[in-house]
């Protein structure tokens, strides 16, 4: 792994202009990913920008944009705004909203690995797996073929659109809460599920896209300082 990145903030009256890029370079050698002769390698090239703006004394904010070339997938943007009120004293609100990417990893694609402990099971990634199994089969080592062996193809990045709205409350100097309400909608989420059985009760897992799911909830944290 090998990332570099360069930095620079620009400050303008009552706002900060931030600006900066990278390379991002994965490399993995070892018998879990194929054979420890075959190297894996990836790069990232990404840049992004954020915008920081007091646009009162109690109101700011932040507007930021994300660009990823990711060399095993299409490159993507990831745009975000997001704003902070200070309602009065003891009462802070917040809310964002954000464009996500995640492209697979060399665990969801190259993974060949088996642990015979336990019972033993298999993952492995979508690359190889249907190859694998299928060979398992042909030799008569597969018992059963669950339903989403046959959705396994190649791997789509995911992308996420996630909204949250919340804020602090600062009841005394040894008392406060915070409070979040979040969405998340995604889109080709990668899952990991069970895609056969070998004859020696085995399971063998992989990964698959599931075309949209979502994540949604309430978060509430209370901070007491007793002395």
């Amino acid at each position: 792994f090998y990332r570099a990145e360069n930095q620079t903030d620009i400050n303008f009256t009552n706002a900060t202009l931030t600006l900066g890029a990278g390379i991002i370079t994965d490399q993995v050698q070892s018998t879990r990913y194929d054979d420890f002769g075959s190297r894996k390698q990836n790069n990232v090239l990404y840049a992004f920008s954020q915008f920081d703006w007091t646009v009162a004394e109690n109101v700011t904010l932040i507007a930021g944009l994300r660009y990823d070339d990711n060399k095993l997938f299409a490159a993507a943007f990831s745009p975000k705004l997001a704003v902070r009120v200070r309602a009065n004293k003891k009462l802070i609100l917040n809310a964002s909203i954000g464009r996500g990417f995640k492209a697979p990893d060399f665990r969801q694609l190259y993974l060949n690995f088996t642990n015979n402990a336990a019972g033993g099971y298999s993952v492995l990634g979508t690359i190889d797996a249907v190859k694998i199994i299928t060979e398992l089969q042909n030799r008569g080592l597969i018992a059963d073929i669950k339903e989403d062996f046959y959705r396994l193809k190649e791997l789509k990045p995911e992308f996420s659109t996630g909204i949250n709205a919340g804020g602090a409350y600062y009841y005394s100097d040894n008392l406060s809460a915070n409070f979040n309400f979040f969405r998340n909608d995604i889109e080709e989420l990668i899952d990991v599920r069970q895609v056969a059985t070998n004859t020696n009760g085995a399971q063998i897992f992989s990964y698959v896209n599931i075309k949209n799911g979502f994540t949604q909830g309430a978060e509430l944290e209370i901070n007491w300082q007793p002395v």
